[in-house]
C-alpha cells in the first residue's frame, strides 16, 4: 500500500502500533455491538448467516468508524509532530478521533437487541 505524503518515514512497526491502538479503541467503543453479535451467534450454526446479519453489520460499521485510513493518517501526523516518541501520549494522539456517530450506533444496537428479544 502506498504511503501518504509526509508519513513516508514511518516504519512498518510504528504504523502497526498506531493501527493496533486504533483497533483497541474500537474494541472498547464498540464493545456493546460486538457483545450483541457474539450473543447472537452463540449456539447457532447455519442460521448465523441471516439471524445475525444486522448485528454483524452494526459491529463492523462501528469498528470502521475508528479503524480507517483517515484516522491512521491523523495519528501518524501527530506522532511525527510529537517527535516520534517511543512511549507516546496516546490520549493526545487519539484526541478527537473517536467517532461522534458512536452514540447513534449505540441506539441502533439497542433497537437491534430489542428486535432480537421479540423473535
Amino acid at each position: 500500500m502506498p504511503r501518504a505524503a509526509g508519513t513516508a518515514d514511518i516504519s512498518s512497526a510504528a504504523e502497526d502500533k498506531l493501527s493496533f491502538k486504533l483497533g483497541l479503541a474500537a474494541g472498547v467503543k464498540c464493545a456493546d455491538l460486538i457483545a450483541a453479535y457474539n450473543a447472537c451467534v452463540g449456539g447457532r450454526t447455519v442460521s448465523v448467516a441471516w439471524a445475525c446479519r444486522n448485528a454483524y453489520r452494526a459491529s463492523q460499521e462501528c469498528i470502521r468508524e475508528y479503524v480507517n485510513q483517515d484516522n491512521l493518517e491523523v495519528m501518524k501526523q501527530r506522532w511525527i509532530a510529537a517527535g516520534k516518541p517511543r512511549y507516546p501520549d496516546w490520549n493526545q494522539l487519539m484526541d478527537g478521533i473517536v467517532a461522534s456517530e458512536h452514540r447513534q450506533q449505540r441506539h441502533q444496537q439497542q433497537q437491534l437487541q430489542q428486535q432480537q428479544g421479540q423473535q
